[in-house]
């Protein structure tokens, strides 16, 4: 029995950590790609430029929605962001922006990180239950390493729920808002790499404790 439970704890261990933590590593890149071309100085260096960057985005969440049918909500987004940049582009900027097609893929990507990193985290849940079950099977309940694992995966629980979660349900409500605007866009944009660090050290505690899970210091069962 000892060896199901425990089975089963590595197994929900890789597929549901493994995706969520891949999904919340990914998401800053990507959303930063989708705020900076309508939010950034420069973002578009004439407003005719911009209408016709619209215009190929447009075309583009037509095709997505005819191809994808569950991303028509995605594209739909993706098409209205790409428009602001003729509503909100600032005067001459920097070459090298994202072009409108790239947008449309970016948002695209942010709402099924989204989607994915919520999903997962939920599922997740199920790592630390089959681990307890696994640890009262096994007897070990009051180890050192058994209770700094347990406190670790709370820190892990809580970085995930509230800071990660919490940054990317903000960004996806400004993509989502038809009257944002280019200040709010910027300032978005300007908290990624405080998303980037606390997710990093939501990896960090994961992998902290895996290695507390191998390497058991002060292991009562002789493993």
């Amino acid at each position: 029995m000892t060896k199901l439970l425990l089975s089963i704890h590595v197994l929900v261990a890789v597929m549901f950590i493994g995706p969520v933590t891949v999904a919340a590593s990914l998401f800053p890149r990507f959303a930063r790609q989708a705020l900076l071309p309508a939010g950034a100085p420069g973002a578009a260096s004439t407003a005719q430029d911009a209408a016709g960057q619209a215009g190929a985005a447009r075309g583009t969440a037509a095709g997505e929605v005819t191809a994808a049918g569950d991303g028509g909500r995605e594209a739909a987004v993706a098409a209205r962001t790409a428009e602001s940049p003729a509503r909100d582009a600032e005067p001459a900027g920097t070459t090298g922006i994202a072009s409108a097609a790239e947008t449309v893929r970016s948002i695209a990507s942010v709402m099924l990180l989204h989607r994915i990193s919520r999903v997962y985290a939920v599922l997740s849940v199920a790592v630390p239950a089959f681990g307890l079950l696994t640890a009262q099977q096994m007897g070990v309940m009051g180890d050192t390493w058994l209770i700094a694992s347990m406190v670790l995966t709370v820190v892990a629980a809580i970085l995930l729920g509230i800071a990660v979660l919490g940054y990317q349900d903000a960004v996806v409500t400004l993509l989502e808002d038809e009257e944002r605007d280019a200040g709010a866009m910027r300032a978005m944009a300007a908290r990624l790499p405080k998303l980037g660090m606390v997710t990093g050290l939501f990896s960090l505690t994961w992998a902290v404790v895996v290695v507390l899970m191998v390497v058991r210091p002060g292991s009562t069962t002789g493993a």
